[in-house]
């Protein structure tokens, strides 16, 4: 089964190859919601930089999703985190934080950092718990010696900011670069409140020359600038 669809993806690639006419070559990446805008916009920039002439499909979802989508050839190639496990490549980027993230006006707003104990009295909101990200959170809990009083769930790490805006409780979640001025994040002081982030595609499918093309572009922009993908404390 997986050589006829290997055969199968060999051709639909030669067709498109063949048929392509004048119409730009098309490469489809997708992003985690919670990556935040800053890797996702230098990544793209140092492609287009290489290869102006190809068009970007920026497909967004979650990790879950995107693994799914990557399987069956819906996206070239992805920027996850963690690694997806077996049938996938891997490339890392960098690592993200997670923070405790709650309103301005909260009692432990103020710190530098935070021992989770000190929230295990707090009212959550989480994502869902198929995410790698919410298994994470519920890690640190765990570690910090309590279960979460989790009252709402959501499948999008905004979408659990702005609840946590509207003062409804607290949320472990991913560091990102734009600032929401009516939330604070308190980075977490555990060797675990971090995750690696890189890019995957397909063990099993033929990569098209600009899936390649990117990795390239993305490899490039790591050497020239260490460090540039993580998202640290604060």
């Amino acid at each position: 089964a997986e050589a006829a669809r290997a055969a199968l993806e060999d051709l639909r690639l030669a067709l498109a190859e063949a048929v392509g006419g004048g119409a730009p070559p098309v490469l489809t990446v997708g992003f985690l919601h919670s990556l935040g805008p800053s890797v996702v916009g230098e990544l793209v920039s140092a492609f287009h930089a290489a290869e102006p002439a190809v068009h970007v499909v920026h497909h967004e979802g979650s990790g879950v999703r995107l693994v799914e989508e990557l399987r069956g050839g819906g996206v070239d190639i992805a920027v996850l985190a963690p690694h997806p496990g077996e049938g996938f490549r891997w490339m890392p980027l960098g690592r993200q934080a997670l923070s405790l993230v709650m309103p301005t006006h909260h009692r432990l707003a103020g710190r530098d950092s935070i021992d989770l104990a000190e929230a295990a009295d707090e009212g959550f909101l989480a994502l869902d718990p198929r995410y790698s990200t919410r298994q994470l959170a519920d890690a640190l809990c765990a570690e910090a010696g309590f279960r979460a009083a989790i009252f709402l769930e959501a499948d999008n790490a905004q979408t659990v900011r702005d609840y946590v805006a509207s003062g409804l409780g607290v949320a472990i979640l991913p560091n990102e670069t734009t600032i929401n001025p009516r939330v604070v994040s308190v980075p977490i002081a555990s060797s675990l409140a971090s995750r690696e982030i890189g890019l995957a595609w397909s063990a099993r499918r033929r990569q098209t020359p600009w899936a390649e093309a990117f990795r390239e572009s993305a490899r490039a922009l790591s050497a020239r600038y260490p460090g540039w993908a993580d998202l640290g404390d604060g």
